[in-house]
């Protein structure tokens, strides 16, 4: 079956976001991706840059309210929270 999802394990910020924004996961980040309000899968440029911390680019997308869809390990659930991205 589909696992059941979280409604976080991370911090987000800042929210709203303009251009970039940070996710401080309480674990390994496997893959990040925003859904938008149709469900549709947007995808981010994500980069640890070396610390626990993850830094996502969204200067090139559209502004509105999206859910951040974090996974962080084979079988995991998900992790989901609000976003929202303003320019």
């Amino acid at each position: 079956g589909v696992p059941a999802t979280r409604m976080t394990d991370m911090s987000i910020y800042p929210n709203p976001a303009q251009d970039e924004f940070i996710v401080d996961p309480q674990g390994p980040v496997q893959d990040l991706y925003l859904l938008d309000a149709c469900g549709r899968v947007v995808a981010i440029p994500y980069s640890s840059k070396g610390d626990p911390r993850v830094h996502c680019d969204v200067s090139a997308i559209a502004p509105g309210i999206y859910s951040l869809v974090m996974t962080s390990g084979h079988n995991a659930r998900p992790s989901i929270s609000r976003l929202e991205i303003m320019h």
